[in-house]
């Protein structure tokens, strides 16, 4: 498993070099924070941008079709390209809060560290089951964007919430929270990404790809 790891991060090194580089770039020339929307619009794209190049060096060398007849169990498989996918993830969150706690001589503050954790963990809890349903890989690229769009529509709606349809479980969750806040997320994060992981295992079994 740890060979297809490391074989992630040789096809995607130079585009990791690439997105540290331009985050780099922003913070010199705009200064942009973190939190900023702008900033929180680059680390998706980023994510998107490593997904496609991820699975299109898979399909367009049809590397599974070698990989999948050696003797590696599927769920190492699909294992090591979540590990990949999160390790990555926290290479350039950590390079960008070393620029906008070091450079800019914020404080700092593990909420954010954590928000910025969960974000991510959640990203990729629902990103990549939809690079294991298709086939071709331009579907699962335009689901993945519109699922993030979706997404991000029903976190807003959630919380607004103009019908007060999600008031009763909205308050169940945050007295939950305020019990154990770290424990609760914690656990509610686990579950999801464990879910993803199931999720992907089952897809990829069906899946053809010899």
């Amino acid at each position: 498993m740890w060979q297809l790891i490391k074989r992630d991060y040789s096809i995607i090194s130079f585009f990791i070099v690439f997105a540290l580089l331009f985050k780099l770039a922003m913070f010199v020339f705009t200064a942009v924070s973190f939190f900023s929307s702008d900033n929180i619009y680059f680390f998706s794209f980023v994510l998107m941008m490593l997904y496609a190049l991820l699975f299109y060096f898979d399909h367009s060398s049809n590397v599974m079709r070698t990989i999948v007849s050696l003797p590696i169990k599927k769920r190492c498989i699909i294992m090591s390209r979540y590990i990949s996918l999160y390790t990555i993830g926290l290479i350039i969150l950590t390079f960008a809060f070393i620029i906008d706690y070091s450079l800019e001589h914020q404080m700092f503050h593990f909420i954010n560290v954590y928000f910025a954790l969960c974000a991510l963990t959640i990203y990729i809890a629902i990103s990549t089951p939809v690079y294991y349903l298709f086939k071709r890989l331009w579907i699962s690229i335009a689901t993945h964007y519109f699922l993030i769009i979706f997404s991000s529509l029903c976190f807003a709606f959630l919380f607004v919430d103009p019908f007060d349809w999600f008031t009763p479980f909205l308050n169940m969750a945050f007295t939950m929270l305020d019990f154990q806040p770290i424990v609760m997320s914690l656990l509610f994060l686990m579950t999801l990404m464990y879910g993803s992981y199931r999720v992907s295992c089952f897809l990829f079994s069906k899946k053809d790809v010899l």
